[in-house]
């Protein structure tokens, strides 16, 4: 289960509220969050020649990959998971 907290603009975030379903955690099942790298040719290029994964990685956001907090966002806004868990999962 989960309610919705009206923040700006009508948008909602949700807050996960345990049951004895779940064990309580709030959360029934698996949502996968997901960074695929689209081989471009620029970053084709890139990988031939050996560059730092940092420049590939620049490379690749400003060809508008989607990164996986990106795709973590997405899902907090469709009500699919919320902000604890990408959190949760994307900390380094």
């Amino acid at each position: 289960a989960k309610f919705g907290v009206d923040i700006s603009g009508g948008m909602k975030l949700y807050q996960a509220v345990g049951c004895d379903k779940c064990g309580n955690s709030g959360y029934k099942g698996r949502i996968g969050i997901y960074e695929v790298l689209p081989m471009f040719p620029e970053i084709q290029e890139l990988i031939y020649s050996q560059s730092p994964a940092h420049k590939i990685y620049e490379e690749t956001i400003k060809l508008g990959m989607i990164t996986l907090k990106q795709d973590g966002v997405v899902k907090i806004l469709r009500g699919e998971t919320t902000l604890e868990e990408i959190i949760r999962v994307t900390s380094e």
